[in-house]
């Protein structure tokens, strides 16, 4: 998910008032700036404490070094009590705060570049003598609040530092430090208004409690502060919107999670708190929207669904496994709530992706710090979601050989309904002709372009679309004209340029600017070796890959738009060997491996296979056990990739009243060692969940932008339906499906599908307002 940023709100304004005047916005991917998602991790150690930091590919959870750890300059202690709430970030603000605790005692504060992840300092506080355990941020971002506890007298009490934060640093408030009595702080959370404050966790059974004036940063204790937890080393607190606090015990052995509400501030336990589950010694724990309530212990993260409200409130165990098992340290959770990060204090994230209708997690990605010492503080970061949107367009397009047809509608991300656009459906100015076709549309993000081949007429449509209400403006010169031919696919580069037409035995680059689209060579070039069926370009934009059956690449000069055929190609694909056959399904995935199905009859049925090769400066080489053969009865049409590692195939039936399907294979390894699992399209025991009844004609699939919506057009009836992918299981819902017909009747032609949403950032609507000032990138 792209995040927003001033630049984006500004770029934002000026579109919309385009738009007003009918309007697209030029856009370029080579001046493209979006902000990032990032973890960064607090390394303690007494010989100079050090912030990891990663940026976050958000589609597969893996981290990605930003280099060097950043030097702090001070020191830790080296602690491996439940000290992992070190670290707290405020994404309004972009600010990163870290405890330093030993021989340095301090607070510092960092500024977060939220497009490149880099830390420049920005103050530090000192806390004195103590040992301090957790810092949190008011939601407003100030006051800032650090916990921990000093000695006095014959023992150890708690103390919470307040700090308000101005543009002239941090300055301690009034009454501060407050005194937090036998409650000593190892973990510390505001309610989420911002009223109250909660802090303890070792050494006692209390929580302490505070007031908070957000205006002057002071916080004093409720009436009756401290108060009783109702577990021992009350640890991993969370709050909700409901006002509910959630505490674990951080002492092992009684394993009791307890809750409260928190009217007026003051805790009180729940009807049936606490609840006694039997784990292992908490770290740190956190609230998932949806309803969990998840903690990090020494035998595997725990997690535990939220039901009812006030004090009906109950916790449910879940008892699926968890994996990994060593999560003894800090949590965190992505902005859009899909990802759960655990750690051990040892040196390793665990990139684990959360089914919000289950709660059941999925480790996806592991990333180990190098020469690490203890973890006492790991964060999300990014910039601050954009304004909610609700909804984006999906594109349809019929094939007719009076003149093709665009549909346009309006989909709503949360239940997947589609309502037609005004003026829709539009005329491309070409025809169509061939059937069984299913790639001749395709949306540019890089430049908001629409593309639709008419193989009627052997012309290619262009559109600029306006992203703010769905309508398509043609582009000066379309369609253009391509030369007698069988036209069956069109895709446009990674980049936005080139954009190349496909036919069964020749292909047209053309080279795409904000402006304008120019043919890159006087004539098509000519394809030997192959009767091409489809098109996919690498994930960097450099080949270009066709197959019908083998496989014919090319390399791609992106500053010219012209292709030259990679010595050897065509390639042998393996497909056919088993006798007459059909391809389908063409993708490249990001770690360059190419994909393709197959699909041959035999005794019985139909027989399915998954080919897959590794791609070496475009060269394909078959992976170890390819293909992987499924005795499954399809009759495969069409196929996606989708970027939580899954290949999604649509299954055309034709056999009257059966149905279309999909089966979703889940991809697993890399390189040679890549290969697929099956996954069922429904969860075992449930009822199947198929196509529209009578539905015959499954034609194309695409993906909205998060990856959770899947859009399949079905041209038997004439209608589209709207299904929720569950990335974590690869399992399929259906939400939404048009009344047959809509697309202008039954058993029609529909040879395209594409889905476009405002998710971008695109600097050169700020080149507007900056043309006199340079920017960096």
């Amino acid at each position: 998910m792209q995040r927003c940023n001033f630049r984006w709100l500004v770029g934002l304004l000026l579109v919309m008032t385009m738009g007003l005047v009918g309007q697209t916005p030029p856009v370029q991917a080579q001046t493209q700036a979006v902000a990032g998602e990032f973890i960064y991790v607090l390394e303690d150690s007494t010989l100079g404490n050090r912030i990891h930091h990663y940026r976050l590919d958000a589609a597969t959870g893996r981290l990605t070094s930003l280099g060097a750890p950043v030097a702090t300059g001070y020191v830790g202690d080296d602690n491996e009590n439940n000290y992992v709430q070190r670290l707290a970030y405020h994404m309004p603000t972009h600010r990163l705060f870290a405890i330093h605790d030993g021989a340095s005692n301090l607070l510092s504060v960092y500024q977060v570049d939220t497009m490149s992840g880099a830390l420049t300092p920005e103050t530090t506080v000192s806390l004195g003598a103590g040992s301090w355990g957790c810092v949190a941020v008011h939601p407003s971002g100030s006051p800032v609040v650090v916990g921990g506890m000093v000695v006095a007298g014959n023992g150890a009490v708690g103390r919470m530092h307040s700090f308000v934060l101005d543009a002239d640093g941090l300055h301690q408030a009034p009454g501060s430090p407050a005194d937090a009595g036998a409650a000593l702080p190892y973990s510390c959370r505001f309610s989420q208004n911002g009223q109250y404050l909660y802090t303890g966790g070792y050494g006692a059974t209390t929580i302490a409690g505070f007031q908070v004036d957000a205006g002057n940063g002071a916080i004093s204790p409720l009436d009756g502060s401290p108060f009783n937890a109702g577990v021992s080393y009350p640890n991993s607190y969370a709050t909700d919107a409901q006002g509910r606090l959630f505490v674990a015990d951080s002492a092992g052995g009684q394993g009791r999670l307890n809750v409260f509400t928190t009217n007026n501030g003051i805790p009180t336990q729940v009807n049936s708190g606490p609840f006694n589950f039997n784990q292992s010694m908490t770290f740190d724990g956190l609230l998932h929207p949806d309803g969990y309530y998840i903690v990090a212990t020494m035998s595997g993260l725990k997690i535990y669904q939220v039901s009812g409200s006030g004090n009906d409130t109950l916790l449910a165990a879940l008892n699926s496994p968890i994996i990994p098992t060593d999560t003894y340290g800090p949590l965190a959770l992505s902005q859009d709530s899909e990802w759960v990060f655990a750690s051990n204090l040892y040196g390793s994230i665990y990139s684990l992706l959360i089914n919000p209708n289950t709660g059941t997690l999925n480790w996806l990605a592991t990333t180990n710090l190098d020469n690490s010492s203890l973890i006492s503080g790991m964060v999300y970061a990014s910039a601050p979601p954009p304004p909610p949107v609700t909804q984006g367009y999906l594109y349809v397009l019929r094939n007719k050989v009076d003149g093709n047809l665009i549909y346009g509608y309006q989909v709503d991300q949360n239940t997947g309904r589609l309502t037609l656009l005004d003026g829709f459906p539009i005329p491309t100015g070409g025809a169509g002709g061939t059937p069984l076709r299913a790639k001749q549309l395709d949306f540019d993000r890089s430049h908001g372009r629409l593309y639709a081949l008419n193989d009627g007429s052997d012309t290619l449509s262009v559109f600029d679309v306006n992203l703010f209400n769905g309508t398509l403006s043609p582009v000066a010169g379309s369609p253009f004209a391509l030369e007698s031919g069988e036209w069956t696919c069109v895709k446009a580069s990674p980049l936005g340029s080139p954009v190349v037409a496909v036919a069964s035995n020749k292909l047209i680059s053309f080279r795409a600017d904000t402006l304008s689209i120019t043919q890159a060579s006087a004539t098509a070039t000519s394809i030997s070796g192959i009767i091409a069926e489809e098109c996919a370009f690498g994930p960097d934009g450099q080949f270009l890959y066709l197959t019908g059956p083998d496989i014919g690449v090319y390399r791609v000069n992106a500053a010219d738009g012209t292709l030259s055929m990679l010595p050897g190609s065509p390639f042998y694909s393996g497909v056919g060997a088993s006798g007459n056959s059909t391809t389908f399904g063409l993708v490249v995935d990001p770690e360059n491996r190419l994909l393709l199905g197959e699909e041959w009859t035999a005794t019985g049925g139909w027989i399915t296979a998954n080919h897959a090769f590794t791609l070496l400066d475009g060269r394909p080489t078959a992976v170890m056990n390819s293909p992987f053969i499924w005795p499954i009865n399809m009759f495969p049409i069409d196929a996606i990739y989708h970027p939580a590692g899954y290949y999604i195939v649509g299954n055309q039936l034709s056999l009257v009243g059966s149905g279309s399907t999909l089966d979703v294979f889940r991809l697993h390894g890399s390189g040679a060692t890549s290969s697929f699992t099956f996954i069922p399209s429904t969860p075992p025991g449930q009822p199947a969940l198929p196509f529209p009844a009578g539905a015959v004609g499954l034609r194309t699939l695409t993906l909205d932008h998060t990856g959770r919506t899947l859009f399949v057009a079905n041209d038997a009836i004439g209608s589209v339906s709207s299904f929720r992918f569950d990335p974590a299981t690869g399992t399929v819902q259906g939400l939404s499906t048009l009344s047959s017909g809509s697309l202008g009747g039954t058993s029609i032609q529909i040879t395209g599908l594409a889905y476009a949403n405002i998710h971008r950032v695109f600097l050169p609507l700020i080149h507007i307002y900056t043309a006199k000032k340079p920017h960096g990138k």
